[in-house]
């Protein structure tokens, strides 16, 4: 198919692929808000739920999608792939404080008031930010209640439980993503394959 289009911020003149595949891939849409995630429903075959996604957010955005879906008459599969930050330790408050800084730096860079509308703590996540310049004394501040929403975190127990919450939420495949230290996320990527994983398969 040749596309010409002229946008606000995209412009092509009769672009088309040179070597368009053999089979057509399935095309997934990473998007956040109700009109994207009704886009996501019309014309993709999957949507991608980034980090801080709650049980919540997940069953609304999939109200969203199914929106956009009845919309435009489809009723094949749509796959939704939500990202789980990832933290794991024998102590639950372990976890919960290796996983503080990964939170307070999404909050501190911000787009993530649908999803945390969902969770109820949108407003108070915006205060405490403003309130919080430095990163660590944001993450500081983060309430447990907070991190246990918003993070695959704890024990292997607690893990499986977040990880099930999601699947049951709406997400067809959760990708755990690890601690940003390579040395700390390898250990916990390895812990959650060896006792997570093989109970939620």
């Amino acid at each position: 198919e040749t596309v010409t289009i002229d946008g606000g911020h995209v412009h092509l003149d009769a672009v088309r692929l040179d070597h368009p595949p053999a089979v057509v891939p399935p095309v997934s849409l990473g998007v956040r808000s109700i009109k994207s995630l009704r886009l996501s429903g019309r014309v993709a075959d999957g949507t991608i739920l980034t980090e801080l996604s709650t049980p919540g957010y997940i069953r609304w955005a999939r109200e969203q999608i199914d929106a956009g879906r009845a919309e435009a008459g489809r009723t094949d599969p749509h796959r939704i792939t939500v990202y789980a930050l990832l933290s794991h330790d024998p102590a639950a408050d372990g976890a919960r404080a290796q996983a503080r800084r990964e939170v307070a730096g999404f909050l501190r860079a911000g787009g993530l008031a649908t999803q945390l509308g969902a969770a109820g703590i949108a407003e108070a996540a915006e205060e405490l930010v403003a309130r919080s310049p430095d990163l660590d004394e944001l993450a500081a501040k983060l309430p447990d209640e907070w991190i246990d929403q918003l993070v695959v975190a704890g024990d292997t127990d607690q893990c499986v439980a977040s990880v099930r919450a999601l699947r049951e939420a709406g997400a067809d495949a959760v990708v755990l993503v690890p601690p940003a230290d390579p040395r700390v996320g390898l250990d916990q990527l390895a812990a959650a394959a060896r006792s997570v994983l093989p109970q939620i398969r």
